[in-house]
């Protein structure tokens, strides 16, 4: 269904292109950070445009690349106020009329889903980049508890890697995101 919206986009000569919500949380310069931007320098931005919903404490120094080369940005309330960060999404995601919106933020992903799943938009997908690591008590705590939640709310389930996908191994229909090793 996802790359038939965007097949679609491009037997309509003239048309805008299909706008992708790319859900990011904290935009600074990490590694999510840079494999997104990576992606978005790369696709045909005459189909496909990236706008990026961040967390509003984000010191965020790819906002000008990003609006030069035609994305929007968007500060929106951090996760960690679920209330305010879900009523702000689901108010961006209608009025925009976003058909596609992609959450890199593993299974934190559950409440830019949830505010997708609210306003109707047809594509949700979780993008799962990282597993539960030692050290981080409080959060994996919080990713395992809201894992199955995710699979709640997403249409599509993608991983960056071998170990990341099998971390979210219950998942229906996952693939498996290699990128070029051009990049």
């Amino acid at each position: 269904m996802m790359f038939k919206a965007i097949q679609s986009r491009s037997s309509h000569m003239g048309q805008s292109p299909l706008r992708v919500a790319q859900i990011t949380g904290i935009m600074n310069n990490g590694g999510v950070e840079a494999v997104v931007m990576n992606y978005y320098r790369a696709i045909d931005k005459s189909r496909v445009q990236f706008d990026f919903f961040v967390d509003e404490t984000s010191s965020f120094p790819q906002r000008e690349e990003i609006e030069r080369l035609g994305g929007r940005c968007f500060l929106v309330p951090s996760y960690a106020h679920p209330f305010r960060y879900v009523r702000a999404l689901r108010k961006l995601f209608r009025k925009h009329r976003y058909k596609i919106v992609h959450s890199q933020l593993n299974t934190m992903g559950v409440f830019p889903l949830f505010a997708a799943w609210l306003a109707r938009v047809p594509v949700r997908i979780c993008h799962n980049h990282s597993t539960a690591h030692r050290g981080e008590g409080k959060k994996n705590l919080m990713k395992k508890l809201l894992r199955p939640f995710s699979r709640l709310f997403a249409t599509h389930y993608f991983a960056c890697g071998d170990t990341a996908a099998r971390w979210m191994d219950s998942m229906r229909s996952l693939t498996l995101l290699k990128p070029q090793s051009s990049w």
